[in-house]
């Protein structure tokens, strides 16, 4: 019962004793203590209000019997991107377990400045590396980036646009203007952020 990793000496001693060769018995580094605090808390938690908005936003989505459109009003700094972003990918990830064969989604989130998209793309990167499950396109169309160059069929495409990049496509009648029409047909979730 004393050989056990938190008793450290006495284990060094006892495989002494024997003349065996502690790197093959012990880890490297010495012990590491083991987590004994029975409550994990996460890193990236969300608020009261922000889970309870969330919790609401996915069960209006995945409900066919309920409206999908609804509003998400906060008021500034209040996280409205990040609750968003983790609506997103619980969707994601409960579309792909009810959605049967068809797993994949496509996700537009459409917002008026650079900055706002660029803020929404490293919120949802940041949120998918902690709580996604497969690989997801992300795609940016706004300001310099072209749609076209980027765009692939995959199986869960995400679409970051401005407003400015979508008119200036809609006023040629070009490939990105064609890729948008293919792609809006497709769309499962349509984010503007405003």
């Amino acid at each position: 019962s004393k050989f056990k990793l938190s008793n450290s000496k006495f284990c060094d001693s006892i495989l002494d004793c024997l003349d065996l060769e502690t790197k093959y018995f012990l880890p490297e580094g010495g012990v590491v203590e083991l987590v004994e605090d029975p409550i994990q808390i996460p890193d990236f938690k969300l608020h009261d209000f922000q889970k309870n908005i969330k919790d609401k936003s996915i069960s209006l989505l995945l409900d066919p019997e309920k409206t999908n459109r609804h509003l998400i009003h906060l008021p500034t700094g209040a996280g409205k991107t990040k609750t968003a972003m983790e609506i997103i990918c619980d969707y994601m990830r409960s579309k792909s377990v009810l959605g049967g064969f068809n797993s994949s989604s496509t996700i537009i989130w459409i917002a008026h400045s650079k900055e706002l998209c660029e803020q929404a793309f490293e919120t949802f990167s940041l949120t998918w590396k902690l709580r996604g499950d497969t690989e997801v396109n992300t795609i940016k169309f706004y300001d310099e980036f072209n749609l076209v160059e980027q765009y692939n069929e995959t199986e869960t495409t995400f679409i970051f646009m401005g407003f400015a990049k979508i008119v200036s496509a809609l006023k040629r009648d070009n490939d990105q203007l064609r890729l948008l029409k293919k792609i809006r047909d497709n769309t499962d979730l349509f984010v503007i952020d405003e």
